[in-house]
């Protein structure tokens, strides 16, 4: 009895089995498909191992996946070549897509109903019936013409030759450098045919008094510095300019930026060309910037190595160089920079108002939709400032309400507020502000607008100091402005890079160039220009 009751104690604890039998199993296969097909090599009568069909099933699926690896690895092969093709020989996607450049012929729309600059509508020509040819040589080299067939007078005024460069961009623009040579110029005549011996290369700005003073400034900057690296002989046209003449104001820039061919005579008028820019004497303007001083610029002369403001180093330096060196005030402007320059130290102070909105939405909502005064004097305080020179585009009253804004422990210095009438007739005279439009159309004097450009040129020095012997010691300690303006830009140029924006990487720390408009919130914080459209 023990014994039997160990046994079954020994039993128990062993794991129950299911018992099978070869009979049993081979009952438990089903011998054959529900829906037998016509092929039995598919079905065989004869029973399959277990795990059979899942071997089968997932041989087929690794083939399949082998040929969607080998399809998209193909796919991304082609599209590595297109990528390297685009970066490394645009040319060859181009001309597949489109065809190659001679093949293309631009015809001119109608001009828009811009206004030319007022006193020279006698350069105003027909446009119906002219139009832009490329031609293209059997040469292995492609060499086009443009065609001024069409033009009766020259040089062209700024509004037609901005025609002529939307003209060529309608098409695709392909991306192959700033300098690529695209072999499209005009016809030039032999230096035997003409009047002695031409400049070799030229770039000439065309002063059309479509921007303020200060916008063409910061323009002529950047072109003059082009002239300088392409050893091309810069020059100025001021045949449209609703302000004078150039020499009114600045030195010869034939002088303070001489080439090689010093003694050239300028192209003949009906061989400037707008665009492209490889031509070989190409005319400039406010008009035409916007197709030049673009992303292409940008991505050729920014510092790609660096971020935000440190970007635009190259460019400060470029415009810094060329208004110091190139683009400097004759001798009288020179004295009346001299004698208005307070004794003491200041702080330079520049409101705008007129046609230039500020860039922070916050301020738009203010009444006038102006930067408060309230904002002007407290960068002011920020830096310091005792006394300040005061510039803007109204009239004077305007610095009767800074003046409570600051205090007046605060000296305030100005045109408008100086005792000599040498000065204080230079000063603004509109109570609205700058406005672009209104200055085109107003019939002023020509003696008039001199006496406000020679202001604004002592006020941007002042602002900024510019054009000073010793800036460091006769400049402002620090500039507070707006980035709307475009003398707040140039006033930065002044300054100097490390005193304007304070040393190392932009924090608005140490920074004497104090913009009370965005406040360092846009990137980057500084500009060299504003494109106009």
């Amino acid at each position: 009895m023990s014994s039997r009751s160990s046994q079954w104690r020994g039993e128990s604890n062993m794991a129950p089995r299911t018992p099978h039998s070869a009979r049993s199993m081979a009952h438990a296969q089903q011998a054959q498909p529900l829906l037998r097909p016509s092929d039995t090599s598919v079905y065989p009568g004869t029973p399959r191992l277990p795990g059979a069909e899942f071997t089968y099933t997932s041989h087929g699926r690794r083939k399949q996946h082998s040929v969607g690896l080998i399809i998209g690895s193909l796919v991304a092969f082609v599209i590595l070549v297109l990528l390297a093709l685009s970066l490394w020989k645009p040319t060859i996607l181009h001309e597949y897509i489109v065809g190659s450049e001679g093949d293309l012929v631009a015809v001119q729309d109608p001009v828009d109903s811009l206004p030319d600059p007022p006193g020279h509508a006698e350069h105003a020509v027909q446009l119906s019936e002219t139009h832009t040819t490329m031609e293209t040589s059997g040469h292995e080299h492609q060499h086009s013409r443009i065609d001024y067939s069409g033009y009766t007078s020259f040089p062209l005024t700024s509004q037609q030759y901005a025609q002529e460069c939307a003209n060529m961009f309608k098409g695709p623009h392909k991306h192959s450098g700033y300098w690529a040579d695209s072999g499209v110029d005009v016809s030039h005549r032999p230096d035997s045919q003409s009047r002695g011996k031409t400049c070799a290369s030229t770039i000439t700005y065309m002063l059309d008094g479509s921007v303020g003073v200060a916008a063409d400034l910061a323009y002529m900057a950047q072109f003059a510095a082009l002239a300088r690296e392409r050893n091309r002989t810069f020059l100025i046209h001021d045949d449209f300019w609703n302000r004078g003449r150039f020499s009114d104001y600045f030195e010869d820039v034939r002088k303070t930026q001489p080439v090689p061919d010093a003694d050239c005579l300028p192209p003949p008028p009906e061989e400037y060309v707008a665009c492209p820019r490889t031509a070989r004497h190409w005319i400039v303007s406010a008009r035409t910037a916007k197709y030049h001083l673009g992303h292409d610029f940008f991505d050729e002369y920014e510092d790609a190595f660096k971020v935000e403001l440190d970007r635009q180093f190259p460019l400060y330096e470029r415009a810094r160089t060329s208004l110091l060196e190139t683009i400097r005030p004759n001798p009288d402007i020179l004295s009346l920079i001299s004698a208005a320059r307070p004794q003491d130290s200041y702080v330079g102070l520049h409101i705008r108002r007129g046609d230039q909105s500020p860039r922070a939405w916050k301020w738009r909502k203010q009444p006038g939709g102006y930067v408060p005064l309230s904002e002007y004097a407290a960068g002011a305080r920020a830096v310091g400032a005792s006394a300040v020179w005061a510039a803007s585009d109204m009239t004077g009253e305007i610095f009767d309400e800074l003046m409570e804004e600051l205090g007046h422990h605060v000296t305030i210095h100005g045109l408008a507020r100086a005792g000599e009438k040498k000065f204080w007739e230079l000063s603004p005279w509109d109570e609205a502000g700058y406005v672009q439009k209104k200055w085109m159309e107003s019939h002023l004097s020509v003696k008039e607008r001199r006496k406000l450009t020679v202001g604004a040129l002592v006020d941007l020095a002042l602002l900024s100091g510019l054009w000073m012997e010793d800036p460091d010691k006769m400049g402002p300690q620090a500039t507070v402005c707006t980035y709307a303006s475009n003398v707040c830009r140039l006033a930065a140029l002044g300054l100097g890079w490390d005193k304007a924006f304070g040393k190392g990487t932009w924090a608005g720390k140490g920074a004497r160039w104090v913009d009370v408009d965005t406040h360092g919130s846009l990137m980057p914080a500084w500009s060299a220009f504003n494109l106009f459209s």
